[in-house]
């Protein structure tokens, strides 16, 4: 946002006043004391008087005097009133009319003066913590997540220390509006250094969440299959290497049992494994959306999981060879690119196998190798499961009609529903190998999802292209009526 960052050498409580000027008070010039300016502001008197005279110095306010009346007998005084200049509104201006993925929810933390209902803390909402809460926003994609953004990043544009932005940001988790998914490591091995990986949890009255039920079993989440493999095999490689005749493991990739050993050793870092899954989580989650979005619309939407505040923040990165006969080529760069820019690979290597059977390679060489396999694996599990979540979720915007982002994979969590008498009759007749008494879907997947604060839209299962809900109102031929849907 080009208003934030004109604002140089602007402490936090200034650049606040400027925004929340812009949001709650307009254009019109304002009149009356400071109490009642600051109040509406939602800042002290002594952080206003400052901002005031920030703003007005370096052009964002105009202040002209006004004549305050008194009664019969006092002498006349002078006062002054203040209104955005010309500049700043237009700065304002272009980005309120932008399409700013979380703009509801930027313009909640902006013309809210009280904390939020749902808080977990009655713990009052600093002015620092709206400005990281709506800077989180800004930089987060459809899906809420940020992703690969240096805190030196937020420092710049808000005006505060790295240390601020980490205290802030932890103040902000304890009342339950962002969430440290991963946290940052410095410079590995394989991987320079990597910021953590931030959830922002919607808050406006606009939006509700609610969990979808997947059944299909194939689907890989958390852990992601690349590191389930990797992990997999180091817990048994370890088993086998200390045995007396030790061996490792076959495994099914063109590095060595020797290499692939090596590597799997590298994701023993608890920190880099869960950098590594999150990240992947969010660019699954944001392309899925963004496929839905395109099919309901007709439109591409090939880059609009990017938000305005990070977009200047990414850098151009080669990607990897694709797999042989690959079909969605535009998909599988696209995540490569988001990938190897997010894990921070600097610029990726493709390696053919005849370039990893020698025996000579020292660790420079071996390491850019390992980068080089993680993300073409990655990229294809990534695309894969990206096909597959669109395909499923298809049914959804089907029978509503309406988008849905998906927001994060509820792990530890399932769905399961009891379908009505007549109903689980005729599907135990299709199930000759059932010998329960009622007829039962479980869905070990969960997604919550975020979607317009409707009365149609509930927790829901889906199952062979259909989609089962608990007393919906909703009515499509591909919508079905359960008795119970439970989360357990």
């Amino acid at each position: 946002m080009r208003l934030l960052e004109s604002m140089t050498d602007a402490a936090a409580e200034i650049r606040w006043v400027l925004l929340a000027w812009a949001a709650r008070l307009g254009s019109g010039f304002q009149s009356g004391t400071k109490d009642d300016l600051a109040l509406a502001l939602g800042v002290s008197k002594r952080h206003l008087g400052v901002a005031l005279e920030y703003l007005e110095r370096e052009g964002y306010l105009w202040k002209i005097k006004r004549a305050i009346v008194l009664p019969p007998g006092k002498k006349r005084k002078v006062g002054f009133d203040f209104c955005l200049s010309p500049e700043a509104l237009r700065m304002w201006h272009a980005w309120d009319s932008s399409e700013v993925i979380w703009k509801d929810e930027i313009n909640h933390v902006l013309l809210s003066s009280t904390p939020i209902a749902s808080f977990r803390t009655s713990a009052a909402i600093t002015t620092q913590m709206r400005l990281v809460w709506i800077a989180l926003l800004m930089s987060s994609d459809k899906t809420g997540y940020v992703v690969g953004i240096e805190d030196s990043f937020f420092s710049k544009v808000l005006g505060m220390t790295e240390a601020q932005i980490r205290r802030t940001v932890r103040a902000l988790e304890l009342v339950g509006v962002v969430s440290v998914v991963a946290a940052q490591i410095a410079r590995t091995t394989l991987f320079g250094p990597m910021p953590p990986v931030y959830k922002v949890h919607p808050q406006s009255s606009q939006w509700k969440i609610i969990r979808v039920g997947i059944t299909r079993n194939d689907m890989e989440f958390e852990p992601i299959r690349l590191l389930r493999k990797l992990i997999s095999y180091d817990q048994l490689a370890t088993v086998r290497m200390r045995s007396k005749n030790g061996k490792l493991p076959i495994q099914d990739s063109y590095l060595s049992e020797d290499q692939y050993f090596r590597l799997s050793k590298h994701f023993r870092n608890k920190k880099l494994k869960a950098l590594v899954q999150q990240t992947c989580l969010a660019i699954v989650f944001s392309h899925a959306s963004n496929i839905l979005a395109t099919r309901l619309s007709g439109t591409s939407q090939l880059h609009s999981g990017l938000n305005s505040l990070s977009e200047s923040n990414k850098g151009a990165l080669t990607v990897v060879d694709q797999p042989a006969n690959y079909q969605d080529r535009d998909l599988f760069n696209r995540v490569s690119f988001e990938l190897s820019n997010s894990l921070s690979c600097g610029d990726v290597v493709s390696f053919e196998k005849v370039g990893v059977e020698g025996g000579d390679l020292n660790n420079k060489m071996e390491n850019e190798i390992f980068r080089s396999f993680i993300i073409k694996e990655l990229t294809i599990d990534i695309v894969d499961l990206i096909q597959q979540l669109s395909k499923e979720l298809q049914v959804f915007v089907d029978s509503f009609g309406d988008k849905l982002r998906v927001l994060s994979y509820q792990k530890h969590q399932a769905i399961g529903v009891s379908l009505p008498v007549q109903e689980a009759s005729l599907k135990q007749s299709q199930d000759t190998g059932s010998n329960e008494k009622a007829y039962k879907m479980l869905a070990s997947h969960v997604l919550e999802v975020i979607v317009p604060n409707e009365e149609k839209y509930t927790d829901c299962l889906i199952y062979a292209g259909e989609l089962y809900m608990a007393n919906s109102r909703v009515k499509h031929p591909k919508v079905r009526q359960v008795d119970n849907l439970v989360l357990l």
